[in-house]
C-alpha cells in the first residue's frame, strides 16, 4: 500500500507508509534521505530508529519484536524503540525518530 499523497506532513516530516500498511506487531524499513528506518506498529502506535544496529550492524527489520523491544537479529540484544536504550548494555544507544499519524499516514521526522 502506497503512502497517501493528499497529505501534507509538519513541517520536518515525511509521509512514509499508509497507517493500514503495518499491522500490530510488524516492521517494515523505509528509506529517507540515504538513511534506512525501521518502523514499528505496537499497538497502534508507531516507532520509528535506525535499521542498522548500533553495535554488530544487523539489520533490525529482521529481528524480533517483543511490545516496543526490538531485538538485534545477530546477537539478540534487545532495544526499546521509544527510548533508544539497548536493554543488554545500557551504554549502546540506538538512534530514534520522531513518528506520528497525520490522517491515514505515517509520517517519520529525521
Amino acid at each position: 500500500m502506497e503512502p497517501p499523497k493528499d497529505i501534507t506532513p509538519p513541517d520536518g516530516y515525511e509521509v512514509v507508509l499508509h497507517k493500514d500498511a503495518l499491522q500490530d506487531g510488524e516492521l517494515t524499513e523505509v528509506i529517507i534521505a540515504g538513511t534506512a528506518i525501521v518502523i514499528a506498529n505496537v499497538g497502534g502506535e508507531f516507532l520509528a530508529a535506525a535499521n542498522t544496529c548500533p553495535h554488530a550492524g544487523g539489520p533490525l527489520v529482521d529481528g524480533e519484536l517483543t511490545g516496543s523491544i526490538l531485538s538485534c537479529p545477530y546477537h539478540g540484544w534487545g532495544f526499546d524503540l521509544k527510548t533508544g536504550l539497548c536493554e543488554t548494555n545500557p551504554s549502546v544507544q540506538l538512534p530514534i525518530y520522531s513518528a506520528l499519524v497525520e490522517g491515514d499516514g505515517v509520517c517519520v521526522r529525521i
